[in-house]
């Protein structure tokens, strides 16, 4: 499970103490999200999202976009997908319609953008976000990274330069460790979900939890039960790719959607999100 949490998301905030400073920080309550990174640094931000789900974190850290980069860059790019041609002077996006590999800058456009795609909400943005995390573990599995100790050990490295890991993170053993126990799980029993949101109450422009929906999903994911989206649950501003013609310009594998399972835990409706086995195309912009 991976879940993304707009850094608008209103909600109370537990106490914090910088690890650097020693500085104390109360508790207050109906704050963003992303102030906690200045009331504690990773540990505060962990301490929040904690307070929130109810979730135990054990291992954390904090990166930058250039993060993500430095990994797409050692698997030699990732494949996303737009159904019309993206322009976005603020991230300095610029893509045609249709897929195209990217990396290096064109590929921190693409996960900074949020005014050129979708309905110009940092919600949009989680989506396009989603589609690239997404492809990117596909690409990894494709290439067959986790079984490869060599490419593991040179995308820990690469992670361990461009990230702040929490002390339980801090060495390079520990992340291959943790990389190797997706070698072996379904693609589709990977899922990518959104917060459940609703508007914020005092200020449309954020957001506040959807507090029986995120109770339902946090359920499920304490008792490690799976998470099943319903049909058409893709995130604000994306929506689900037809397959790829084969031909010798169409990098990547082309995706198809997986049957419905036939028996199994219920979808929680009203999520949005998308599997790792899917592969959706980002819409641009419709003001």
């Amino acid at each position: 499970m991976v879940v993304s949490l707009p850094r608008d998301l209103v909600i109370p905030h537990p106490e914090c103490v910088d690890p650097e400073t020693g500085d104390r920080f109360d508790s207050m309550g109906a704050q963003p999200l992303n102030v906690a990174y200045g009331r504690g640094g990773l540990a505060c931000v962990a301490a929040t999202i904690s307070a929130l789900t109810g979730l135990p974190i054990q291992y954390a850290a904090a990166s930058s976009f250039n993060g993500v980069i430095a990994l797409t860059d050692a698997v030699g790019g990732v494949e996303v997908c737009v159904t019309e041609p993206m322009v976005d002077a603020d991230s300095g996006v610029n893509l045609p319609a249709g897929r195209t590999t990217v990396a290096g800058q064109t590929a921190l456009a693409f996960l900074r953008n949020r005014h050129g795609i979708g309905n110009g909400s940092d919600l949009s943005r989680i989506g396009g976000q989603q589609q690239y995390l997404s492809s990117l573990l596909r690409t990894i599995r494709s290439d067959s990274t986790l079984s490869d100790p060599a490419k593991l050990y040179a995308l820990a490295q690469a992670a361990g330069h461009n990230i702040i890991p929490s002390t339980s993170l801090g060495s390079a053993d520990t992340m291959v460790s943790l990389a190797l126990t997706l070698k072996d799980v379904d693609l589709s029993s990977i899922v990518f979900v959104q917060y459940p949101v609703t508007a914020y109450v005092e200020d449309t422009n954020k957001v506040q939890p959807a507090f029986a929906l995120a109770e339902e999903l946090f359920t499920r994911i304490l008792a490690d039960e799976p998470v099943v989206l319903p049909d058409d649950s893709t995130a604000s501003g994306t929506t689900l790719a037809t397959p790829a013609p084969s031909s010798p310009e169409n990098a990547g594998p082309a995706m198809t959607e997986a049957p419905s399972a036939t028996a199994g835990p219920a979808a929680i409706q009203g999520l949005t999100g998308q599997r790792a086995d899917q592969e959706t195309c980002a819409s641009a912009f419709s003001g």
